[in-house]
């Protein structure tokens, strides 16, 4: 049996590694999808919940929190500015929702 290829280039149709920036982009693209940012791919349909998106928010900060001191300037950078713009998206969003349902009341 060959040995694999775990370097994941994506020459050949493989994933990237999946590095630190990597995967604070995917948390927060996640968190944007709940914050109805953006369309959920599986449908297609934005469907805001913000109490998903807080909890990826806190995910985030506790990584901040985890690696402060552990990261390159460019890595503590973007971490700063995933989690300005996602709680600011947030806190718009959550008062949208308000504004919404006092409107029916």
């Amino acid at each position: 049996m060959a040995a694999q290829d775990t370097k994941g280039d994506g020459a050949d149709g493989a994933s990237p590694p999946i590095t630190f920036s990597s995967f604070v982009i995917g948390l927060a693209t996640q968190a944007l999808m709940f914050l109805g940012a953006v369309p959920d791919p599986r449908g297609g349909e934005v469907q805001p919940n913000p109490a998903e998106a807080a909890t990826i928010i806190s995910v985030i900060e506790m990584l901040a929190v985890k690696t402060r001191g552990n990261l390159s300037e460019d890595e503590a950078k973007l971490v700063e500015e995933v989690l300005f713009e996602l709680k600011m998206r947030y806190v718009n969003e959550t008062r949208r929702s308000a504004t919404r349902e006092e409107g029916k009341e």
